[in-house]
């Protein structure tokens, strides 16, 4: 920018001023290194700052503290150093941005390059509804979003559990899912105050507003928030006495579907449902706040973006999850920031983590709704529980499915044919790697199979959990087990006719050995695909009986698990094998629980 004039390298002196604009926005934390030496970082917008020479960290921890000085008192912070010292110090944060002069400050206000209002306008896109629903009209809303309907007797094989309520009401008029309804095109325009955020660390004074609306509500029946978080605990640790001797990633992120799933329960059950509309704000409140505590430790799981994923038995603390979403930046959503104060998620991790709280909240009334909502939290687990496990299940077919991407297109790289519709299907692997091995989070094997253990992890803690009052010992089948490719005599009939098909769509007049091995590859990820689809379905079955609704007319297929990636509406993804197939060989494929049916109007 040239007509800014920052203080150049060689002419910083002892009386220069400088700015560090926003310095609320500053996280200071200490990290430990490989080799367990800390190492003191400052998290500022994009940019870290490390100091890794203890003789520095009372200089960074000064410099986090400052909002406006001259380059000559930076030599009294901490014990003391000489201006030789900090002078480059300091010019090398000029030069990168962090420090700027008072002149380069005031043309940055001008240009409104640095936030300053407080009333925020809607950062939210006009809905494209009016009237609201509930999954109650499964068949409508998915007829409506992705052209064809899905009954609702598989509605948490394409919802995870901790997203069934968003769209619903509350008592207040609010969706659950406030901002961040899911499905997206399914969220209303309800009146809602926005304000540019004030609370200090990464969100102070972001280009995202925060939400006083909900966050007012939030305030009004903030301790019975906290005393029905405090006896949910209670109910996991007496499930799960383990979490005694500490909490862990895995632990702290079923814990936190759980509380979810206890309005999820309330409102998807068919006796003594709460009619939409009507649940009570303690619970769509309690849901809000902890399901950015679900968000965060769910990143720690599954997206290595800014830092490594986690295995899901690492310990965590509050404090130590709290760091993490400062330099995670979880405090953010698309549209918003979190619009909590320290104290108030303090005092929550502190109730989740450690059952306790600077306030009296064990002894916070309780309204007689909620009384009798709290009343059904067996109940409610049971249904989260087999909800995290149709999740795990479900979603195991991705790192599968990109897997088998690499091995098809290791088999077709030196296939000499020329038919159109098979240099169709190699142009398809080829761009479907090469997002997959740029963009997709499951890039790599490393990445996709600690997705999978994440997932086994979640499947087997919540089978631990469904059984822990019983002898029940089939719990002890790890997920991967339980959908492992299943050869059966029925898929010869299948095998024979893609055999058929593929000759005929590649022009292939002979026996071609690569032939073989290319069928045997899609038969393998056929029956991969139907014994996912087995267990899902089985799952299903009994949350339908827990939820005592009727069971679907319909079988549940392997392409209805795409259904949940095409409700989020426009994102880059990968693409579902399958659907692919189809479309380049004009076949129909239908993976269900009994069998695989291959048919073509051309064979």
């Amino acid at each position: 920018m040239s007509e800014m004039c920052p203080v150049q390298e060689s002419m910083l002196k002892p009386d220069d001023e400088l700015v560090l604009p926003l310095h609320k926005r500053v996280i200071c934390q200490y990290i430990k290194d490989d080799s367990g030496m800390n190492q003191l970082h400052l998290f500022y917008d994009e940019k870290e700052i490390l100091f890794d020479d203890p003789a520095l960290f009372g200089f960074g921890e000064a410099l986090a503290k400052q909002q406006r000085f001259t380059a000559g008192e930076a030599s009294e912070w901490g014990n003391g150093y000489e201006w030789e010292q900090v002078q480059p110090l300091l010019r090398h944060l000029v030069q990168e941005g962090v420090l700027l002069t008072p002149t380069d400050v005031d043309i940055k206000q001008q240009n409104n390059v640095l936030p300053q209002q407080v009333e925020h306008a809607n950062p939210l896109t006009p809905a494209s509804i009016k009237d609201p629903a509930t999954w109650f009209e499964c068949e409508t809303v998915t007829q409506a979003l992705i052209g064809r309907p899905v009954e609702m007797g598989h509605l948490e094989l394409i919802v995870p559990i901790f997203r069934i309520v968003h769209m619903n009401l509350d008592a207040e008029g609010r969706q659950v899912g406030e901002a961040n309804v899911f499905p997206p095109a399914m969220r209303l325009d309800i009146p809602t105050r926005w304000r540019t955020c004030t609370q200090p660390g990464s969100r102070f004074q972001s280009d995202r507003p925060m939400n006083v609306t909900a966050l007012k509500s939030m305030r009004q029946y903030w301790k019975p928030i906290m005393r029905c978080l405090l006896t949910i605990r209670q109910a996991y640790c007496d499930r799960y006495p383990e979490v005694h001797r500490g909490w862990t990633v895995g632990h702290m992120e079923r814990l936190s579907t759980l509380v979810l799933a206890l309005p999820a329960y309330l409102m998807m059950r068919k006796h003594d449902r709460v009619p939409n509309g009507e649940l009570h704000p303690v619970f769509s409140c309690m849901f809000r706040v902890t399901d950015g505590l679900r968000l965060t430790l769910h990143h720690m799981l599954f997206l290595p973006v800014i830092e490594k994923t986690l295995d899901a038995d690492t310990p965590m603390t509050a404090v130590q999850l709290f760091d993490y979403a400062e330099r995670n930046y979880s405090f953010f959503s698309p549209h918003a920031v979190c619009a909590g104060p320290k104290t108030m998620i303090k005092e929550f991790l502190d109730v989740m983590f450690d059952g306790t709280s600077e306030a009296d909240v064990a002894s916070a009334a309780w309204e007689p709704a909620v009384e009798q909502g709290m009343a059904q939290l067996d109940d409610a687990f049971k249904y989260g529980l087999y909800g995290l496990q149709a999740h795990a299940v479900v979603f195991s077919m991705w790192p599968m499915m990109t897997r088998y991407y690499e091995t098809l297109w290791h088999i077709v790289t030196d296939w000499e044919l020329s038919a159109p519709q098979f240099l169709a299907f190699k142009k398809l692997l080829k761009s479907t790697l090469i997002h997959q091995r740029g963009k997709s989070l499951l890039a790599d094997k490393t990445q996709r199979h600690k997705r999978d253990l994440a997932f086994q992890d979640m499947y087997e803690q919540s089978s631990a959990g469904l059984n822990s009052s019983t002898t029940n010992t089939s719990t002890h089948v790890s997920l991967q087990e339980r959908i492992a490719a299943k050869h059966l005599p029925q898929h010869d009939q299948a095998k024979n006719k893609l055999t058929v098909v593929i000759k005929q769509r590649f022009d292939i007049s002979s026996e071609d050995p690569v032939l073989v091995t290319f069928v045997d590859s899609l038969m393998d990820y056929f029956r991969e695909e139907q014994s996912i689809v087995r267990v899902a379905s089985d799952i299903q079955t009994n949350i339908n009986y827990h939820l005592q609704r009727p069971q679907p007319k319909n079988p549940f297929t392997a392409a209805d698990t795409d259904v949940y990636n095409q409700l989020l509406g426009e994102f880059e993804r990968i693409p579902y094998l399958s659907a692919e197939l189809e479309q380049l060989l004009g076949i129909s494929i239908v993976v269900s629980k009994d069998q695989i049916d291959i048919q073509s109007d051309k064979a």
